[in-house]
């Protein structure tokens, strides 16, 4: 990209990335089977990581020191936005990733189709899927293992994880569970290219723990484009709104939503613009997006934008 982009617009170009990969991936997955493998026998040294959530992994292990390249999104923790940039999430550079000497180069699993190519060109390429809480918690364990020696730090990092969620699931089974839908992507500005999370993703899973029913769980799909006129039918009582924003222009985003007045989550005043990436970065910060989520969820009435 000839100039940095947006915060905002950085996110959500990162999730339309993110879903056109993972519809080629569902495709292919079948006949796509082959995982590079890590450096044997010691500690990684040099990595290079093509997902925020992986980036952001790596450097919750306390290895953040050895990263040497990220993508162009991964901008979590800070210090990640000072290591060299190799591209964005579709089409890193090969080549820029092979300047950085990496031992190792993560990678998301829809990102198959370079990892392949880095491993043709001789890069020790691993792939790591995130779609789903299970594949979330075996991705802390799969990094710490590939790093050589961050496996203690990883169990560490999952037994965290799996008593935040085990505390929301048990304070939200307490409380009757509200319809409510989780938006990703949507051009701003409106409600024009709608995309929400549907069954067999880990914000449907969110949704549920967090004491929610995922108003759209009957989808074909992870990830799907939705009518405006489905939400009126399916009258969510919440709508969490992941575009992100900055702070300031969250109330903006809200008003968005004004259109659809009949829509109880709208008349009552339970739309959240969601302005932080934790909620559409799967790894170790979900057990604080659900425990946020869940809060969001059980207020009675709130100011529209969050």
């Amino acid at each position: 990209m000839s100039q940095k982009p947006s915060c905002r617009r950085k996110t959500v170009n990162f999730l339309t990335a993110f879903l056109a990969l993972s519809t080629v991936f569902l495709l292919s997955q079948a006949s796509c089977r082959r995982e590079g493998a890590s450096q044997k026998g010691g500690a990684v040294r040099r990595v290079v990581t093509l997902s925020p959530s992986l980036t952001e992994i790596v450097f919750a292990l306390s290895a953040g020191d050895r990263v040497v390249g990220v993508s162009d999104y991964c901008d979590f923790p800070p210090e990640a936005k000072s290591r060299p940039r190799v591209g964005n999430f579709l089409a890193p550079s090969v080549e820029r990733i092979l300047e950085l000497r990496p031992d190792l180069v993560l990678l998301d699993g829809v990102q198959r189709d370079i990892a392949a190519a880095l491993s043709q060109a001789g890069a020790q390429a691993l792939t790591v899927s995130m779609q789903d809480l299970a594949q979330v918690r075996a991705a802390l364990l799969k990094v710490g293992e590939a790093l050589g020696d961050r496996q203690d730090q990883a169990r560490a990092l999952l037994a965290k994880l799996d008593a935040e969620i085990a505390e929301v699931k048990q304070q939200s089974q307490s409380r009757p569970p509200r319809r409510a839908m989780f938006v990703v992507d949507r051009q701003i500005g409106g409600l024009r290219g709608l995309v929400v999370a549907g069954p067999g993703s880990y914000l449907d899973e969110l949704l549920r723990l967090s004491g929610g029913i995922n108003v759209f769980s009957d989808l074909s799909a992870r990830y799907a484009k939705v009518a405006v006129e489905a939400i009126e039918e399916r009258r969510p009582d919440v709508i969490f709104d992941a575009v992100h924003t900055e702070k300031a222009g969250i109330a903006s985003l809200a008003r968005d939503w004004d259109q659809l007045s009949a829509v109880p989550a709208v008349a009552q005043h339970r739309v959240h613009v969601l302005g932080d990436v934790e909620f559409v970065t799967p790894g170790p910060r979900l057990g604080q997006a659900l425990r946020r989520m869940a809060k969001l969820l059980s207020e009675e009435g709130t100011v529209s934008g969050r």
